[in-house]
């Protein structure tokens, strides 16, 4: 599960590690975000899960 981050415009550089539940659905994944996150649903993309934990990059 790895997606490229180069080249991805309107994207925040920084990066959080937290635990978040990530399901895969048809038309891709599905990440829970805990709410201390701060983000909105949709509001954050799946780059990598390793042993529960995966890291998002919110979007601008």
């Amino acid at each position: 599960m790895q997606n490229e981050r180069m080249g991805k415009q309107g994207w925040e550089t920084g990066i959080g590690f937290m635990k978040c539940k990530v399901a895969r659905t048809q038309n891709g994944f599905s990440i829970e975000v805990p709410s201390e996150a701060g983000l909105a649903e949709g509001e954050a993309e799946l780059f990598e899960s390793v042993s529960g934990a995966c890291i998002i990059v919110a979007q601008k």
